[in-house]
């Protein structure tokens, strides 16, 4: 009877061990679920804009490639109206404004506004690239703590019933910085801060 007591002793202690192997398992496995959620909002990997040419993965720290295109290519979206600028001038700034600073995307709102007034919105905007003036290291300056000027070369072209009415070259110096919002909000991390000095106007075609 004694030896049948110590076996049952024996067994329960095992499925208390097993027991609480299991809930420190549990644990861990939600701890390390956790982080991977948390990483996903937290933590931003950066491949280098042509990875065939060689190259490494920085984490947090964009190349000044990645900085480039993100300001070349948020300024043209935000600038390029199909239909026209009284509609999607505004609708451009609105669906992009988490990739603007707060400053700008006021100024921008204002200059709406202010087109608005000036009957400068009833017109269709094309913005590309200037052939042969795309990125160089040269275009982009680090101003350190997280912040960069990017010059960007604009052929930029307005046209009401299908006249040409403005046909220019511009370069655009912008000012982007790094940001802080949710990778769910603002994937690339960045925002265009503003104008780091005025647009200049290069060539004029028209």
């Amino acid at each position: 009877m004694f030896k049948a007591f110590k076996r049952i002793d024996g067994l329960k202690a095992v499925v208390v061990s097993q027991w609480v192997f299991i809930v420190v398992l549990a644990l861990v496995i939600g701890m390390t679920c956790f982080g991977w959620s948390q990483a996903v909002k937290t933590e931003r990997v950066y491949m280098p804009p042509n990875p065939t040419a060689g190259g490494y993965i920085q984490k947090n720290s964009p190349f000044i490639g990645n900085v480039y295109n993100f300001a070349f290519n948020i300024f043209t979206a935000i600038n390029t109206w199909n239909t026209s600028g009284e509609k999607d001038y505004i609708n451009n700034i609105l669906s992009l404004k988490n990739y603007l600073g707060h400053n700008f995307e006021s100024q921008l709102v204002a200059d709406y506004h202010e087109k608005e007034v000036n009957g400068a919105l009833m017109r269709k905007r094309t913005m590309t690239g200037v052939p042969g003036k795309g990125f160089t290291p040269q275009k982009v300056e680090s101003l350190g703590n997280g912040s960069w000027v990017v010059y960007i070369d604009i052929h930029l072209e307005e046209s009401v019933d299908g006249s040409t009415i403005k046909n220019v070259y511009m370069r655009y110096p912008l000012l982007v910085q790094q940001s802080q919002q949710s990778i769910l909000d603002n994937p690339f991390g960045l925002v265009i801060a503003g104008y780091y000095k005025q647009p200049i106007r290069t060539k004029t075609i028209k």
